[in-house]
Parts: structure tokens; sequence; C-alpha cells
């Protein structure tokens, strides 16, 4: 199995855009769209957590990309704004971070 530091900086571009980025835009779209429910909350708590632990590990050596503070409170009554928004926040974060390997 290939992991990330033995990747090209193609292959890691696309890994990134495949495993990160596009998953928080389909995320992000099935909120905007409703197709989340209620019952969609434990799912959506699982994922940000997963993608906020990895933007974390990111985040001690590129701190400086992260501009938008995340408010998840990982409770039931995380609102659909307020998901839709700590994604937003986590997809950004990765794009700059995608965009800062690519001009290096």
């Amino acid at each position: 199995m290939t992991n990330a530091t033995t990747m090209s900086p193609v292959q890691q571009e696309a890994f990134i855009h495949l495993s990160i980025i596009k998953p928080i835009e389909d995320i992000i779209e099935g909120l905007e769209s409703g197709r989340f429910t209620d019952k969609s909350l434990s799912y959506l708590n699982e994922r940000l957590t997963l993608f906020m632990e990895l933007a974390a590990k990111v985040l001690k050596q590129e701190a400086h990309l992260w501009e938008t503070p995340i408010d998840a409170t990982f409770l039931n009554d995380h609102t659909r704004d307020a998901f839709v928004k700590d994604f937003k926040a986590v997809l950004d974060f990765f794009k700059k971070w995608l965009d800062s390997t690519q001009s290096n």
C-alpha cells in the first residue's frame, strides 16, 4: 500500500482531492440540498470529526492556512447551517493546503 509520503506530487494531489475534498464537497451539497435529514446527524458528526482530525494533523505544520474558526459542538442540536459552515471551513482549509503543496 502506498502512503502519502511515497506518492509523487500528482498522486498526492489526486489522493487529497478524491479522499478529502470531493467527499466534503458531496457532504456540503447533501446538506444544502436537504438530502441529509435529522437521521443523518450521527453520520455528519462522525465525518466532521474525521475531517477535523485530519485537518489538525496537517495544521501542526500549516497553521497559517486555518482562517475560519470551527464552532462544532458535536451535539444532536447541531443545525444544518452550522454543519454547512463547519464543513465549508474544513474544505477551505484543505483546498488552501493543496494549493500550498502545489506551489512548493
